[in-house]
């Protein structure tokens, strides 16, 4: 998306709060503040769903039987 945007990882550091974050959050180190959730989405038109993740004590297992 960022691509499509004309834009790279470096254009996000402000948004996100600085360069260390956006690295940690590329690596897979740090999940998505609810502030920068809705940031990307504001600048990316990235669907809120896919930016966000459910909370462990809501997602629900189907059992086979």
């Amino acid at each position: 998306m960022l691509d499509q945007k004309g834009m790279t990882r470096a254009s996000l550091v402000d948004e996100m709060g600085g360069r260390s974050r956006v690295s940690q959050f590329f690596r897979g180190d740090r999940k998505l503040s609810l502030k920068q959730i809705v940031r990307l989405h504001e600048l990316l038109n990235i669907p809120v769903e896919l930016l966000a993740e459910k909370p462990r004590s809501v997602v629900t297992r189907r059992t086979s039987g």
